[in-house]
């Protein structure tokens, strides 16, 4: 048995259509799993640093699995949140002629 502890676990659908539970160290994992082909990735940060095992418990017992799909969520925690109001700023002064009154 492993002595290797992590901070992200989660699950993901493989290409091959397979859902697997998954553990990382960075959250960045979940753009290496989607740009790999994954699809339904949801990965979360743990509040300790937990053997995959305990993860996985940890995990079921907060129902991860049913999340499974949720992209929004996942974005979110991809991005911290001085990055996502950094992005949201800078979409909103690339886009600031649009309108989105009805006048």
């Amino acid at each position: 048995m492993s002595d290797a502890l992590y901070t992200v676990a989660g699950y993901s659908r493989g290409p091959d259509g397979k859902v697997k539970f998954r553990v990382a160290n960075d959250i960045k994992r979940a753009e290496v799993l989607a740009r790999n082909g994954h699809s339904e990735v949801s990965l979360r940060e743990l509040p300790i640093a937990m053997s995959k095992a305990a993860a996985e418990t940890f995990l079921q017992s907060k129902g991860a699995r049913r999340e499974l799909g949720g992209l929004r969520a996942c974005v979110e925690r991809a991005m911290s949140g001085k990055s996502a109001a950094k992005t949201r700023a800078e979409w909103n002064q690339a886009h600031a002629h649009l309108s989105y009154s009805e006048a």
